[in-house]
C-alpha cells in the first residue's frame, strides 16, 4: 500500500485535484447551465443526513431537516437551516411517511429531496410523489428505482446485457412451495434468500439444508416485511466463500455512465458490511476490468440516473457474478471520495440540478485511483456477545483521532494476516472466532481521573497513609454523663406529641433558659460528619444524646453509604425518643438539588413526619 487511510463515516472528502474539473463549475460548485438549488432537504436522519447537509452547505443551498420526536434531540435536527417534526409517526415511520414529507416540502418552497440511504431511498412511489409535486429527486428516476429496486428485474436486465449472474429464480417468491419447488428443479443446497425489494442484508438468509428452509423462508420474508413493506424474496445458488465487490458509478440519464472503480466490502457479518476498502487488494486486473465494463453496460443500457453501486461475488476461481445495483448512495461511499477526490454526494445535487457527466468534466479518463481508503463500522454490539446489542452507561466517550480510536475487535480484524494480504471472503468473521473474543484495554485516562475524583471527595485511601498527619494513637474516650435532673413539667418533644405544633412553637418563646440545636448528626457535607456514619455507628452514641435538650438532626439522602433514610430515622427516633428532631427544607428542591412538584415535597414532608420528624 502505498496509502492507508482510516476513513471516518462523515470525513469530508479530498479536494478536487483537476484544474480543469473546477474551471467547469461555478463560485458555488454549480455546473455551468445548470439550476442551482436555493433549498434542500435531507430526508433521513443521522451520519448521512448531516453529510448531505454538509455538501448542501457547500454547495450554497439552505438545508431543511425531518425529525421524528424520538431524533427532536440529535445532531442532524441542528445541523439545518430548518428542521420540522413528522407528528404521530413511530420513530421509523416518521422517515417513511411519504405525504407529510411532501407536504412539509412543498410549504417550505424546498426544491430538491435528497433521500440518503435506508428509509425512502429506493422508494420508485417516492420519487414519482416528488417529480408530481414539481420536487427534484436527488437520486435515479422513478423507473430505474422500479428496474433495480427489485432485485428480480434487475437480475433480469443483467442477463439481458450478458453480465454474469449466479443461477437463481426468474421473479419473487412469496410462498415456502414456491421456494421448495424451485430448489428441487435442479439448483439445489445451499441456497440464499434475498428481499426482493430492498438490500442492506435485511431479509436474507443462507439455507443449507431442506429441513430449515420453512423457518429461514419465514425469517426472512417477515424481515423484508418489516423493513421495506414487501415480504416478497427471490432464491439464488449460494458461492460459497466469494469475495464481495461492488462497483461506484455515476450516470446522467442519457446512456453516459461513468465508474469510480471498485470497493471490497468481503469482511461482513451476518451480511452487514464491517470493513470497506477501495480500491480492492489483489483482485486480478483482468476480472476488475470485466466487472468495471459491465458495472458501465448495464447502468448505460438502463439510462442510469444519478449515483449507484453494481456488486458483484468474485469465487475463488475469480469468475464474478452480478447480485444487484444498489439506487443510491452508500454508507461505505467515503472511501471512494477519497481515493478518487470526487465529492459523490456534491455530485448527485449537481446531476439532479440538470448538469450532465461532460458538464461535471466527468469523464472516465478524468477518473483516477490514488492509494488505498479504508472505513471501519463502530456499532453498539458486542462482539464477545455474539455481536448482542450493548446496553449499559456510556461512562467515557472521546472522539476519535490519533491513536486507540479503533475497538478491539475491529484492531484484530485489521491485524490479521489474511486482511493484510487481501485474501479475505465473506466467512473471515465467522471462521475467526478469535476475532470476537474481548481484549482489556487499560482505558488509563479514565482510570486516573476516578481516582482523582475520590481522592478529592473522600480523601486518600488510609492504605497509602503518606498525605496527612498519622491517626492518634490514642482511643476516643466517651464521657460518662450525669444523671439527668428531674423533668419540671413535660418535655419539648411531648408537647410537640401531644398538644400540637402551635402549643410547641409556644413553650420554645417562653422557655426563659438556653435552647441548644446540635448539628452533630447533621446530614450534609457542611456538616461534622459529613454523610459517612453510618447508622449503626449514629445508634450506638444514640443514648448519649437522648438527656441533650435541644437535639436536632437534618436527614437527607445518603448517596456514600446505600442506607435506607427512612430506616434510620426511624432508628434513630426509637433511640432517642424525647429530643426533638428538625430537618431542613430548601423550598422547593426540599432536600436535594433540584426542583421537585408541589406535591412531591408535600408527600415527602408528611412522611418524613410520621417517620419521626418534628420541625421543618
Amino acid at each position: 500500500m502505498t496509502l492507508l487511510q482510516l476513513q471516518r463515516l462523515s470525513a469530508r472528502p479530498a479536494m478536487l485535484r483537476s484544474h480543469a474539473w473546477r474551471a467547469s463549475f461555478n463560485k458555488r460548485g454549480w455546473a455551468s447551465g445548470a439550476k442551482p438549488f436555493k433549498k434542500v432537504m435531507a430526508c433521513n436522519r443521522g451520519e448521512i443526513a448531516v453529510r448531505i447537509m454538509r455538501a448542501a452547505n457547500e454547495l450554497g443551498c439552505e438545508t431543511v431537516a425531518i425529525y421524528s420526536r424520538e431524533d427532536r434531540f440529535t445532531q442532524h435536527r441542528y445541523k439545518a437551516d430548518q428542521a420540522f417534526l413528522v407528528e404521530n409517526k413511530s420513530p421509523v415511520g416518521a422517515y417513511l411517511d411519504i405525504p407529510q414529507i411532501i407536504k412539509i416540502a412543498k410549504e417550505n418552497k424546498v426544491e430538491a429531496i435528497h433521500p440518503g440511504y435506508g428509509f425512502l431511498s429506493e422508494n420508485p412511489e417516492f420519487a414519482q410523489a416528488c417529480k408530481d409535486n414539481g420536487i427534484t429527486f436527488c437520486g435515479p428516476t422513478p423507473s430505474n428505482l422500479k428496474d433495480f429496486g427489485d432485485k428480480t428485474t434487475a437480475r433480469e436486465l443483467a442477463l439481458k446485457v450478458g453480465v454474469p449472474c449466479v443461477p437463481g429464480t426468474p421473479g419473487p417468491v412469496n410462498t415456502v412451495e414456491e421456494a421448495r419447488a424451485f430448489i428441487d428443479s435442479g439448483v439445489g443446497y445451499p441456497v440464499i434468500l434475498k428481499a426482493a425489494h430492498g438490500g442492506g442484508g435485511r431479509g436474507m438468509r443462507v439455507v443449507e439444508s431442506a429441513e430449515v428452509l420453512e423457518e429461514n423462508f419465514n425469517r426472512a420474508t417477515s424481515e423484508a416485511k418489516a423493513a421495506f413493506g414487501n415480504g416478497a424474496v427471490f432464491i439464488e445458488r449460494y458461492v460459497y466463500k466469494p469475495r464481495h465487490i461492488e462497483v461506484q458509478i455515476l450516470g446522467d440519464g442519457t446512456g453516459n455512465i461513468v465508474h469510480l472503480y471498485d470497493r471490497d466490502c468481503s469482511v461482513q457479518r451476518r451480511h452487514q458490511k464491517v470493513v470497506e476498502t477501495a480500491p480492492a487488494m489483489g483482485l486480478d486486473p483482468k476480472t476488475r476490468q470485466a466487472m468495471l465494463n459491465d458495472a458501465v453496460r448495464l447502468t448505460s443500457h438502463a439510462k442510469y440516473l444519478n449515483a449507484g453501486t453494481v456488486e458483484f461475488l468474485v469465487d475463488k476461481e475469480g469468475r464474478y457474478y452480478f447480485i444487484e445495483v444498489n439506487p443510491r448512495i452508500q454508507v461505505e461511499h467515503t472511501v471512494t471520495e477519497v481515493v478518487t477526490g470526487v465529492d459523490l454526494v456534491q455530485s448527485q445535487f449537481r446531476i439532479a440540478s440538470g448538469a450532465k457527466l461532460s458538464d461535471l468534466n466527468l469523464t472516465q479518463d478524468n477518473v483516477s485511483v490514488r492509494g488505498v481508503a479504508m472505513q471501519c463500522r463502530v456499532t453498539t454490539e458486542d462482539p464477545s456477545r455474539d455481536f448482542k446489542p450493548d446496553t449499559g452507561t456510556i461512562e467515557v466517550f472521546r472522539s476519535t483521532g490519533g491513536m486507540g480510536i479503533r475497538i478491539p475487535f475491529l484492531l484484530g480484524v485489521l491485524d490479521h494476516p489474511d486482511f493484510v494480504d487481501g485474501t479475505v471472503d465473506t466467512s473471515f468473521i465467522a471462521e475467526n472466532p478469535q476475532l470476537l473474543e474481548p481484549m482489556h484495554v487499560a482505558n488509563r485516562g479514565s482510570k486516573l481521573l476516578t481516582y482523582i475524583s475520590n481522592v478529592i471527595v473522600n480523601g486518600p485511601p488510609k492504605a497509602l497513609g503518606a498525605v496527612g498527619a498519622p491517626p492518634s494513637p490514642v482511643d476516643p474516650q466517651i464521657p460518662t454523663l450525669p444523671a439527668p435532673a428531674k423533668k419540671q413539667g413535660p418535655s419539648l418533644r411531648e408537647t410537640y406529641v401531644n398538644k400540637g405544633p402551635a402549643a410547641f412553637a409556644k413553650a420554645v418563646r417562653d422557655n426563659k433558659g438556653l435552647l441548644i440545636t446540635d448539628t452533630t448528626w447533621r446530614d450534609a457535607h457542611q456538616s461534622l460528619l459529613a454523610t459517612r456514619m453510618r447508622t449503626v455507628d449514629m445508634l450506638n452514641i444514640a443514648p448519649r444524646h437522648r438527656h441533650c435538650p435541644g437535639q436536632c438532626l437534618q436527614s437527607g439522602v445518603l448517596g456514600f453509604l446505600n442506607e435506607c433514610p427512612w430506616d434510620r430515622l426511624a432508628q434513630l427516633r426509637e433511640a432517642v425518643p424525647d429530643i426533638p428532631f428538625q430537618m431542613l427544607l430548601r423550598g422547593a428542591n426540599a432536600v436535594g438539588y433540584t426542583s421537585y412538584p408541589d406535591n412531591v415535597v408535600y408527600k415527602f414532608c408528611e412522611l418524613a413526619q410520621q417517620t419521626g420528624m418534628d420541625v421543618f
